[in-house]
């Protein structure tokens, strides 16, 4: 005679106890993003980076559009993968 197994309880039902909707697979994705900055160091907020999910793509933006950037007042842009500097900043020349 076999018995029923009886179905595992967790913690929160409706999330499976996994943090997520049964049936739903969650990936953590890098952000990558730029932190444009003036001569004189601070932020520089009517240019905001978007957010890139590969370091490549957030690379070839910069490359793509450091003249606006420069234009609108950045003198560099520090990258940034999950809010840590990436790599050293990167000047950009006045146009």
């Amino acid at each position: 005679m076999a018995v029923a197994r009886q179905p595992r309880a967790h913690p929160h039902p409706r999330l499976g106890g996994r943090g997520q909707h049964r049936g739903e697979r969650r990936m953590i994705r890098p952000r990558w993003e730029w932190a444009l900055e003036d001569a004189a160091g601070a932020a520089v907020p009517s240019v905001p980076s978007p957010v890139f999910t590969a370091q490549y793509d957030a690379e070839q933006w910069l490359g793509e559009h450091w003249r606006e950037l420069a234009a609108a007042g950045a003198a560099s842009a520090r990258l940034l993968h999950d809010g840590t500097q990436a790599a050293p900043s990167v000047a950009l020349p006045a146009v």
